[in-house]
């Protein structure tokens, strides 16, 4: 707890830099119960948004209950009530037979005022068959 504390004044001491914290807790298919820590990146000065913001995000998501976790990378925008992001994320599960299973897709998130969304699609490493494949999608609250 006291890492996610520190972790956390030190993102909200960036904030004036255009870096914001991204916080959530969910419930995601593959890692049950999680939460997720990131940062956002904001991009000034961009022609293409009005009153809005854009730029690249890192998240990190870790299961409760069990030793999975999930890494975030892409890229996201919004206004004040909403945004979403659009990434690639890599994913190791841990089995009951005490084994990883590794996953690689990618994903979309959309945040409506507090609610966490997302669904995406993953592949297992090595892929083989077309039972390789995952739905990754989770719901919860964030910011």
């Amino acid at each position: 707890m006291k890492k996610i504390i520190l972790i956390l004044i030190f993102l909200n001491s960036y904030n004036a830099m255009g870096a914001m914290p991204i916080l959530r807790i969910s419930y995601d298919l593959n890692l049950k119960l999680s939460y997720g820590i990131g940062i956002f990146i904001t991009i000034e000065e961009d022609p293409f948004t009005e009153d809005g913001f854009n730029g690249p995000y890192y998240m990190y998501s870790k299961s409760i209950f069990k030793k999975s976790s999930s890494h975030s990378i892409g890229y996201g925008g919004g206004n004040g009530w909403a945004s979403g992001q659009l990434g690639v994320n890599f994913m190791n599960i841990k089995r009951s037979d005490n084994l990883n299973d590794t996953y690689w897709g990618v994903e979309y998130n959309v945040h409506p005022l507090f609610l966490d969304l997302k669904v995406g699609l993953m592949g297992k490493q090595p892929f083989e068959r077309i039972s390789d494949l995952k739905i990754n999608t989770s719901f919860g609250l964030g910011i």
